[in-house]
């Protein structure tokens, strides 16, 4: 063996290697299921058996759901009827509110009380109810952290 050979193994072994930096900033970690199944229905539109079955289980009226969705009764019975898929702005209002009812619901205890709540007049909210933030994302974003609040026992 050379002596250029034995020196150039030397530094290899010695010489710690720069970590490769991650292609167009993604790291190699893969996205949770929930995150990747949330995203499909978003893209993809809730069916309306999905959609009905939200409106069952949510606890509150058909027109306050309707609301926070930003879609219209006659809408939603349109696409029922004709078997139509709801649009992804439509889904993701749907799904956002249904996450965040199940955050709601493990603060508090039970849909009816997460339901009141979300009905309810708050005080940090500026004297309106949460649902009544939910049609924008920057609103959503502000009832989430409203319920991280209460979750830490911040309020006020």
């Amino acid at each position: 063996m050379t002596r250029s050979s034995s020196s150039a193994k030397q530094k290899s072994l010695t010489t710690p290697r720069r970590p490769r930096p991650a292609l167009l900033g993604r790291s190699r970690r893969p996205l949770a299921p929930s995150v990747l199944l949330a995203h499909t229905q978003i893209l993809r539109g809730l069916t309306p058996l999905q959609a009905q079955t939200r409106i069952r289980r949510s606890g509150l009226p058909l027109h306050v759901m309707l609301a926070a969705w930003g879609i219209s009764d006659r809408t939603l019975k349109r696409k029922i009827a004709a078997g139509e898929r709801l649009g992804p702005r439509v889904s993701k209002r749907a799904l956002r509110l249904e996450a965040i009812l199940q955050r709601a619901d493990e603060l508090f205890g039970n849909r009816e009380v997460s339901a009141r709540w979300l009905l309810s007049p708050a005080l940090p909210l500026g004297g309106r109810s949460p649902i009544d933030f939910l049609t924008t994302s920057v609103g959503a974003t502000t009832v989430e952290d409203y319920l991280g609040r209460i979750s830490y026992g911040a309020v006020a």
